[in-house]
């Protein structure tokens, strides 16, 4: 911490991890934008669980990626504006819905995953694989300890 300071903005990694976090999503959008894919890095976040398993609710994709289910709707519905996400009525409960990837989302999957796959290269350009790791590591603990 510097000195005479009350506190140093610089050297919180909360601060730190939302700054880092905001700039991977902007530089993601923009990459996506520039691929010709309209896909936000938010609405990528809600599509990411379905290539891993497709039909699941919208409470399990809220649960899967720490949104809340409004906010989640809200992204389906865009999602399904632009054809890449369709709801079907949950067979086995009337109140819900299981969202499924389109033919035209399942058809841009690989180039959404290539073009995301490189903003985090690039973002870890001069960082060591052993560095990255360990850098996971610690996440996923601040996470389990800030977990609800």
């Amino acid at each position: 911490m510097k000195k005479n300071m009350a506190y140093d903005i610089d050297e919180s990694y909360g601060w730190l991890m939302a700054t880092a976090a905001q700039q991977l999503r902007q530089r993601l959008n923009k990459k996506f934008f520039d691929a010709g894919l309209d896909v936000t890095s938010e609405q990528w976040a809600v599509m990411v669980p379905l290539m891993n398993e497709d039909g699941l609710s919208q409470q399990a994709l809220a649960n899967l990626i720490s949104r809340s289910k409004v906010a989640v709707f809200k992204l389906i519905g865009g999602l399904e504006k632009k054809g890449l996400v369709m709801r079907t009525p949950d067979p086995n409960d009337g109140r819900s819905n299981r969202i499924f990837l389109t033919p035209q989302g399942k058809e841009i999957k690989e180039a959404m995953i290539r073009v995301a796959k490189e903003n985090l290269h690039e973002a870890a350009q001069g960082v060591s694989d052993n560095d990255l790791q360990i850098f996971k590591t610690v996440l996923r603990q601040l996470i389990i300890n800030t977990g609800n």
